[in-house]
């Protein structure tokens, strides 16, 4: 798979606090259903919202200007979050995970208002499932390319 776009993306949630995150667009492969993989990636930097609180009016915002050409499939990608390895804190939030992100519709499309907030019309309901560095990589047909954890979880087997 190749890799299309990675940058960095600024963003607003509703009370109009910032954050940034980093955006990853994939092409399509057979493995991620002839869908684009979106990875988005929590910051270190970022001290506004997490991915995780803001990823519908992520989603809706990346599709929309990332993948003006998908826009209106449903799903228009395959969404991934992730957060890197935060320092080897022993626990299951620092260490490096993944979410696979559905959402029930891709309705919604984000346009901007010009309130404070920002912003509208975020992706539907959402769910989120954990999935390995490995899953991620067999979707995107390549390595990340980044460290793997090196910190072990708590409890965890050597």
């Amino acid at each position: 798979m190749t890799l299309l776009r990675d940058t960095e993306h600024s963003y607003r949630d509703w009370k109009s606090a910032e954050g940034v995150c980093r955006i990853r667009v994939y092409a399509p492969t057979a493995a991620s259903d002839r869908l684009p993989v979106v990875i988005l990636t929590e910051l270190d930097t970022n001290h506004g919202p997490s991915i995780t609180s803001i990823v519908e009016q992520l989603a809706a915002e990346i599709a929309t200007r990332y993948l003006p050409e998908m826009d209106g499939l449903e799903p228009p990608a395959v969404f991934i979050e992730h957060y890197p390895d935060s320092g080897c804190q022993h626990d299951r939030l620092g260490a490096e995970h993944f979410d696979l992100v559905t959402f029930a519709h891709h309705a919604g499309r984000p346009h901007f208002v010009p309130v404070r907030r920002g912003m509208l019309q975020p992706f539907g309901k959402l769910d989120w499932r954990r999935i390995s560095r490995a899953d991620v990589e067999q979707v995107i047909g390549q390595e990340l390319g980044e460290p793997t954890c090196t910190c072990q979880v708590s409890g965890a087997q050597p």
